[in-house]
């Protein structure tokens, strides 16, 4: 099928949905908009848009695409598929750990991957027509079908109107002059929002107080901060004593001390902090009581005590404190079904009623290996092993993956791979398993922690394991 033919078959569909503009001539539009761009909007907003930047990467404009994410490279590097890293994650196998979109994501196809890469290669020009391009020919047919594809927006019926709220210029060139001097990622959160996210995981090993001191400019702008794996110490922190519009900061794996939560005391909109692996204290969350719009904090792997939890919990009832994969201190209790009534229907993806097991049976066997099939398996079992790592076999389970080491640690559930991604937050990208997959219940996880406290020993039976009662 020739070139003229695709236009007129293009210029027939457009007339009939009613596109006037693109009737006039599909094939002088814009190749980014009209075809580039239509596969970013049909695989990849539904995770990487201002409202919902997934690794720092907004993908509704050019300029946001070429600039990348939290991976510290460039997205587009205009003449270089090769070095470009949207093309690159999605050029990776679908079983691959860092394949762009998930598996479980709707995929583009061999020749909007081609089409990609010919672009980039070409130069990455924005605003070339279609029919100038120099599209090769066995390309053309894709482009035309995308030229004239409608690609709604993710939930666009349901969003309101928004008037665009616009940065000032002198809060811009402050962005501009931080990211370049930093290496940092800074992002306006929404149209609609002049609210700042700010991240260091690109340069978080040199990432220190002076360099959060450069932040100051941006204070009252700063809404989501993550300064998780850096260099910043209490001190550093005076500097976010000005940010009133925080709501949610990572401090994770720092040298943030109880002394430092005192420069929180005034952030009122401050929803979520995460203090896991610090040496915040009981003292320490005492200091957040204050703060009555705060609605989580983990403190898992901090030396904060169940005690000081829940009387952080009574002085804010909203509040939930997580200090671990058995320890939620302010999660509503689960109200159980009246013995009279019938038993509800097992959810898809929740674990069914356990049967009595074989004495016996081996306790991995009839005990773990269900709970790490129903939860596991579809990523990690003998057909799919992601980042190296299989869990169907003991064996497999306790060699881990290629980057994440030994899955089990006999006697040391604090130093296996499983149990530390069990624990992570949900909104961590090493958390597992991914939201959007079946989720273990809590006691199969103390179930599992417990197991592996006890040897993991594969010769355990069922009828010689001392399981505490509550996990029955």
């Amino acid at each position: 099928m020739n070139h003229s033919r695709l236009a007129s078959i293009a210029l027939l569909t457009a007339a009939l949905t009613g596109d006037s503009l693109r009737a006039a001539a599909p094939d002088e539009q814009p190749i980014f908009a009209s075809v580039i761009n239509k596969i970013f909007e049909s695989k990849c907003l539904s995770c990487h848009t201002a409202e919902k930047p997934k690794g720092g990467l907004v993908m509704t404009t050019l300029e946001s695409i070429t600039k990348g994410g939290e991976s510290g490279k460039a997205g587009i590097v205009p003449g270089n598929a090769a070095e470009s890293w949207v093309y690159g994650v999605m050029a990776l196998p679908l079983d691959h750990d860092d394949h762009k979109p998930p598996s479980n994501k709707p995929q583009h196809t061999e020749k909007e991957l081609a089409l990609l890469k010919w672009w980039i290669d070409a130069g990455a020009n924005a605003a070339t027509p279609i029919k100038d391009a120099g599209i090769p020919a066995d390309l053309m047919p894709a482009a035309m079908e995308l030229a004239v594809l409608k690609v709604e927006a993710p939930a666009a019926a349901a969003r309101p109107l928004i008037t665009p709220k616009d940065l000032d210029q002198a809060t811009k060139d402050s962005i501009a002059a931080i990211t370049g001097a930093l290496g940092v990622t800074i992002l306006q959160l929404s149209q609609s929002d002049t609210g700042l996210m700010f991240t260091a995981v690109n340069v978080a090993d040199k990432f220190d107080d002076a360099a959060l001191a450069q932040l100051a400019p941006l204070a009252t702008h700063l809404s989501d901060v993550n300064l998780g794996r850096t260099k910043v110490t209490d001190a550093g922190l005076a500097t976010l004593a000005a940010a009133t519009n925080l709501q949610r900061l990572r401090l994770e794996n720092t040298a943030i001390t109880d002394a430092g939560l005192d420069q929180l005391k005034g952030l009122e909109k401050l929803e979520y902090l995460n203090l896991f692996n610090t040496a915040v204290t009981d003292a320490g969350l005492e200091k957040l009581s204050s703060l009555k719009g705060l609605r989580r904090v983990y403190a898992w792997e901090t030396k904060a005590t169940k005690e000081g939890a829940e009387k952080l919990h009574a002085a804010n009832p909203n509040v939930i404190i997580n200090l671990g994969w058995d320890a939620e201190i302010g999660r509503p209790a689960i109200t159980p079904v009246a013995a009279s009534e019938p038993a509800p229907a097992t959810p898809a993806g929740e674990p069914a009623a356990t049967a009595a097991a074989d004495p016996e049976a081996s306790f991995f066997t009839a005990r773990i290996a269900p709970v790490l099939e129903r939860t596991c398996y579809s990523c990690h079992g003998a057909e799919k092993k992601k980042g190296g790592f299989q869990a169907h076999t003991l064996e497999l389970l306790v060699k881990g993956g290629k980057d994440s080491g030994a899955g089990i640690v006999p006697g040391k559930p604090d130093e296996s791979s499983i149990i530390k991604r069990l624990a992570l937050p949900k909104d961590n990208d090493e958390s597992m398993p991914p939201e959007d997959k079946p989720q273990p219940t809590e006691k199969e996880v103390a179930l599992l922690k417990w197991w592996i406290t006890a040897g993991a020993d594969a010769a355990l039976k069922v009828k010689d394991a001392q399981v505490p009662a509550e996990l029955n």
